[in-house]
């Protein structure tokens, strides 16, 4: 293992981690589960007049955002360089979706959710991980 230090193992265990969390916007955008009782599943789309189409196009970036925090837990473990800019972009793309999706999924899962986003984008910026 390429990470030396336990804050960057611990780092890439929240990486992955946080990224399979992304499935459950993917599940509540295209209706799969109901997360959060009495909650429009189109967030924000619903109330700009969003199609279910379009709400579920959108909601496939939970995909891309799921993917991109493996492969930077991926190139992290492997101590590969695109990891740092694929978790930046990453938590980028979680922060609009999860403004997009806001009080769809459980209060304290969107709040954690978006402080780990800001968390991972300070460490990498401040050279922490």
């Amino acid at each position: 293992m390429i990470v030396p230090n336990y804050i960057g193992t611990l780092f890439m265990i929240a990486l992955v981690m946080h990224g399979m969390g992304h499935s459950m916007g993917l599940l509540e955008s295209w209706q799969l589960a109901k997360l959060r009782q009495g909650a429009d599943y189109r967030g924000v789309l619903g109330r700009i007049g969003a199609n279910d189409v379009t709400v579920k196009a959108v909601g496939a970036l939970f995909v891309i955002a799921l993917m991109a925090y493996l492969a930077a837990a991926y190139g992290m473990w492997q101590g590969l360089t695109f990891w740092r800019p694929m978790t930046v972009g990453a938590s980028l793309l979680s922060l609009a979706l999860f403004g997009l999706w806001w009080n769809t999924i459980p209060t304290f899962n969107e709040i954690s959710a978006v402080g780990f986003d800001f968390v991972a984008v300070a460490a990498v910026w401040i050279g922490m991980v």
